[in-house]
């Protein structure tokens, strides 16, 4: 084994020993608190209140220990570990709590919870008015339950104008929603017809239930 490695263990076996275990404490944080079923999120577990004073040959080796196993080196020192895990269930899953055992005192760390939301596309709502006239004014609506369909945009349209956009997203019971509300301007007389062909950056097999307006004088 490298000497530099031999080193780093005595010199952390020390540390422990002359800290105070009382000073120690694992706490676990998960990288996402909310993720689409399915999804791998990594778990950080870091044991804090560890004070170190390595004593290397050159800085280039404490340098290398410090990126690689410290966190924020600072007064209040921590070593890291990651471990991945992967929700199965809507809603809230929880994780932990861990525990380790540091010269034979056991610490336990904290509960982590990440909370799940489904993935199902379902049909692409657009809610509007059956009727409308030259000039008015009408809200078109449309609602989404895929995350795929986070950037969905309503193309150009000769028969209107949007003269304002806005967004929202709600959670319920682990579904996923998106709701774009569209301000537009009718410009011209016919029927509207809006369908999947009226969307730019829509998910692949996405349904779209259409609808149509007839916009009159």
């Amino acid at each position: 084994m490298n000497k530099r490695i031999l080193l780093f263990i005595s010199t952390l076996t020390v540390a422990l020993n002359s800290c105070g275990q009382n000073n120690l404490k694992l706490v676990a944080n998960a990288h996402k608190d909310s993720v689409v079923l399915g999804t791998t999120v990594s778990i950080n577990l870091a044991l804090e209140g560890i004070d170190l004073n390595f004593d290397f040959e050159d800085n280039s080796s404490q340098d290398f220990w410090y990126s690689a196993l410290v966190n924020e080196p600072n007064e209040n020192k921590r070593f890291d570990m990651h471990m991945n895990v992967t929700p199965e269930r809507l809603g809230v899953n929880k994780y932990g709590p861990y525990t380790i055992s540091v010269l034979g005192k056991k610490i336990t760390s904290n509960e982590v919870s990440i909370y799940t939301i489904g993935i199902e596309p379902g049909e692409l709502k657009i809610i509007s008015p059956s009727h409308g006239l030259v000039n008015e004014e009408i809200e078109i609506q449309v609602i989404s339950y895929s995350k795929s369909n986070s950037e969905l945009k309503l193309k150009d349209n000769e028969f209107f104008k949007v003269r304002s956009t806005s967004t929202s997203t709600t959670i319920s019971n682990g579904k996923y929603s998106k709701t774009i509300s569209l301000k537009v301007i009718l410009k011209k007389k016919g029927i509207l017809i809006l369908n999947r062909d009226s969307f730019i950056q829509i998910s692949e097999n996405q349904k779209v239930r259409p609808v149509q307006i007839q916009i009159n004088n």
